[in-house]
């Protein structure tokens, strides 16, 4: 491996680490009480439930009790409109959050590994003649000798 080549890959691998922690340090998101869902419909018919986001994608409701613990509730995926009417019935301030993706994120998302995966490859493995250290003349000059030696096996 070529110093050049090795440095870019050491690079390559403290981003990554960089990154992961950059992300960890910047979450932010408050800690959530996860409640089971029997106990969660049982607040809501309660009147504990000060606020509810429906997280349509995740199937999952976020939201405020009314002595303030932020909560967290998993729900399965045909039960959606029964939460929402039990949600709706107990007069708590309801949202409901679609969470669809950006169709420039998607693009992004949906390229960015083949993009990189050719960059990788065309920066890491050189290509006949570019970066070998013989290059194209030692190809090039072989042409004229080696025809005519199997001109003349054959």
């Amino acid at each position: 491996m070529t110093k050049l080549r090795r440095s870019f890959l050491i690079y390559l691998a403290v981003g990554v680490v960089l990154a992961f922690v950059a992300w960890q340090l910047i979450d932010t998101s408050p800690s959530r009480t996860q409640l089971p869902l029997d106990r969660y419909e049982a607040r809501l018919s309660e009147g504990k439930v000060a606020t509810a986001t429906l997280l349509d994608k995740d199937h999952e409701v976020r939201g405020t009790l009314t002595d303030g613990t932020n909560y967290t509730v998993k729900f399965p995926d045909g039960y959606t409109e029964q939460l929402t009417k039990n949600i709706v019935a107990s007069k708590a301030k309801f949202d409901v959050d679609s969470q669809k993706d950006s169709p420039w994120l998607t693009l992004l998302l949906g390229w960015l590994p083949f993009i990189l995966l050719i960059g990788i490859v065309l920066f890491v493995q050189p290509c006949a003649g570019w970066r070998s250290p013989h290059g194209l003349r030692e190809v090039a000059g072989q042409g004229a000798e080696q025809g005519r030696a199997t001109d003349q096996v054959r």
